[in-house]
């Protein structure tokens, strides 16, 4: 066979000189993929003379040839070629002679052809297959009535896979990456689709597992580099690799790979995937799962410190930094997912108590007013023996009245008339005037609020005694239900535990305390979604300080949530309580990718402002969404503000926290005159206790 081929090159060579061919330029890189096979040939001329033959491509002097021969059935040599050869696309082109042979005698003669013309010119055109491996086509004469078509097949190579590197991924994260696949024969890069490359578990092709791009085939096939897509949830275990019908055993692996959970949120977890969440604050919280059994869960490591399950089935931790979860065999992939909270609650003894916080506007109904008729005023004053002074109206001051600046205040009007020379002026008042100035007679206790913290403007409906609830509630313990109490002149009044209440408070309305002040001044109004706004810089204020003071120290905090109104124009409005309870859930924010770039989920519980304000009443209620930034020592990046959103509130963002640790002593703090330093006497009277 190598003798003949020499023969043949020979023989192709002498007739490439003595006879000029038009050169034409070939595509070299598909050229050199189609160099060194033997291209079987079968074909018929179209007077139906069948024919066989061989060719082959050749690279000699910086050129590329194709050379072959075509053979009659009955032995005779049709032609032999070697010619300049030309490929645009999948199109080969080249020129040939075709032999005046005993055999085609009477085709020639039907032809015409003179006998003496011994060679035909041909001109030949294929089309390469998708695959690679078929030429179709055929050749014709420009000048005579003479063609013939046959196709080309290249016997098919054993495609050989031996390896593949890396050989072995991890799951949990979604992989995308170039890998090398050695071993042989592998077709040109042309003649090869991504999806003729599979991986196979368990004989079957695995989805999850695709060839994304070839990059690059060797020029000898030996090497493969493609770019493949593996998803977090394939399943471990060896896969086989197939290229197109070549296929190699068990050479690429997956292995359990250690996914991260994001903290409050879901993945799809397959059998045998090890799993870590992060925890980014250094108070620690708790920390639950759903969809999957986790029996075990470590800190710092698989092998690390195990932390056991409380009594409900959850697990305490109590450090920042990265849980390991072994989970109970899978047989199917789930979702698993988490929630992480922190939970902080005032103990009983020490819980705040809901108040009314019993307005300064006259709200006309018995009970609602400190100063209503017989009310807790009126009591105390007679078990205080306090007597209405018989002139006491000389001493009423109309400028010192709440309502006296009003735009259409009528006690101004009331004193532009009367009040000459700071005196009242009698003679020129009606009847009906005299009864009205008798009524502010500021010598009693309740005498003072009728005069000065009594008001008939509705738009003072919230100005009120919530400061000093605040205060009271937050140092005082809730009085008893009821005391009945001698008067001055022997007679017995009861007060109920509002009425108490009530004292209490008003005494401490305007009191100035000694805070630890958390956060202060933050700005009114509703937060938003948008970034940069003024309020975002106080959120971290704000979780902190509950952080401190509840959740590490138990304790409740005094705090100004503002009207339970989503109205602007009800943002400046002060509404006092003590937060006594609240819950948080962190949740990583996985747009971001950082598991220390957290939401947080706030709900608060506080003291509520209601009437009648027993125990039974529900408290008041708020939620807040922002988001913080924690640092690798677990504590939240206080810095870089720009990590802080305030997202949300279910009305306002409130103004201040503090933890209100005693009231100043100091009697003008007290905003009726005349109760003024009688702290002492009322606790004799009513045996209010404080709260340790």
């Amino acid at each position: 066979m190598k003798s003949r081929y020499l023969t043949f090159l020979a023989f192709s060579l002498v007739a490439f000189c003595l006879f000029p061919y038009h050169f034409l330029a070939a595509q070299p890189d598909l050229i050199d993929r189609l160099v060194g096979d033997t291209w079987q040939i079968k074909g018929k001329t179209a007077d139906g003379t069948e024919y066989t033959g061989e060719a082959r491509f050749y690279k000699w002097a910086g050129k590329q040839f194709v050379g072959g021969h075509f053979t009659t059935v009955e032995g005779e040599r049709l032609a032999s070629f070697f010619s300049s050869a030309k490929l645009n696309g999948n199109q080969l082109q080249f020129t040939f002679y075709i032999y005046n042979t005993a055999g085609f005698i009477r085709t020639l003669s039907e032809l015409n052809i003179p006998s003496n013309q011994r060679r035909i010119r041909v001109y030949a055109s294929y089309q390469l297959s998708d695959d690679g491996n078929t030429f179709v086509g055929g050749w014709k004469s420009k000048k005579w009535e003479l063609n013939g078509s046959d196709s080309w097949v290249r016997p098919e190579k054993e495609i050989v896979v031996s390896s593949i590197a890396p050989n072995v991924v991890e799951n949990g994260t979604k992989t995308e990456k170039t890998f090398t696949i050695s071993g042989e024969n592998f077709p040109p890069l042309e003649f090869l689709k991504p999806s003729d490359i599979v991986f196979l578990k368990d004989g079957k092709a695995d989805p999850k597992i695709r060839v994304v791009e070839i990059y690059e085939v060797a020029d000898d096939g030996s090497e493969l580099e493609v770019k493949i897509s593996i998803e977090k949830t394939a399943l471990p275990g060896k896969r086989d690799i197939q290229v197109k019908k070549g296929l190699g055993k068990e050479l690429f692996e997956i292995k359990a790979g250690t996914v991260k959970l994001p903290l409050g949120g879901r993945i799809e977890i397959t059998p045998g995937m090890k799993v870590r969440v992060y925890v980014p604050n250094r108070e620690g919280g708790i920390l639950s799962f759903r969809g999957a059994e986790v029996k075990t869960l470590r800190f710092g490591s698989e092998q690390g410190e195990e932390i056991p399950l409380n009594n409900e089935g959850k697990f305490e931790v109590k450090k920042h930094g990265w849980y390991y979860l072994e989970l109970s065999e899978l047989s199917f992939t789930r979702t698993l997912s988490c929630q992480y909270i922190i939970e902080a609650e005032t103990p009983k003894e020490k819980r705040p108590w809901n108040f009314w916080y019993f307005p300064f506007y006259d709200r006309t109904s018995p009970g609602l007013n400190l100063y209503d008729d017989g009310g807790a005023y009126e009591k105390l004053d007679k078990v205080l023996g306090n007597q209405p002074k018989k002139e006491g109206w000389k001493d009423f001051t109309p400028s010192q009245h709440m309502d006296y600046r009003d735009e259409k205040s009528k006690i101004k009007e009331f004193a532009e008339k009367y009040f000459k020379g700071w005196k009242w002026d009698l003679n020129s008042m009606s009847e009906n005037d005299k009864e009205f100035l008798k009524k502010h007679n500021p010598s009693t206790i309740k005498g003072y609020a009728y005069c000065y913290q009594r008001s008939t403007d509705p738009k003072k409906s919230w100005w009120g005694h919530c400061w000093g609830a605040v205060v009271a509630s937050s140092l005082y313990t809730v009085p008893e239900k009821t005391k009945t109490l001698k008067t001055a002149d022997g007679s017995e009044v009861t007060f109920n535990q509002e009425e108490m209440e009530g004292l209490l408070t008003s005494y401490f309305t305007n009191h100035s305390i000694y805070p630890i002040n958390y956060m202060n001044r933050c700005p009114a109004g509703r937060p938003t979604e948008k970034t940069g706004e003024e309020v975002d810089s106080f959120c971290d204020d704000f979780f902190l300080g509950l952080m401190e003071g509840l959740y590490k120290n138990k304790l409740p905090l005094a705090s100004n949530l503002r009207a339970e109104s989503r109205a602007d124009s009800d943002k400046d409005q002060v509404w006092n309580h003590v937060i006594w309870k609240f819950r948080a859930e962190l949740k990583e924010v996985e747009q971001k990718g950082d598991e220390t770039f957290i939401l947080v989920k706030l709900k608060i519980t506080a003291t509520n402002d209601v009437y009648p304000s027993t125990e039974y009443q529900s408290p008041r209620t708020e939620e807040f969404e922002f988001t913080l930034k924690y640092t690798p020592n677990g504590g939240v990046d206080r810095d870089n503000k720009e990590y802080q959103n305030w997202i949300s509130a279910s009305h306002f963002c409130p103004s201040y926290l503090w933890r209100i640790q005693r009231s100043a002593d100091l009697n003008y703090g007290t905003e009726n005159a005349r109760l003024r330093g009688k702290l002492d006497k009322l606790i004799q009277l009513f045996g209010y206790k404080k709260i340790k």
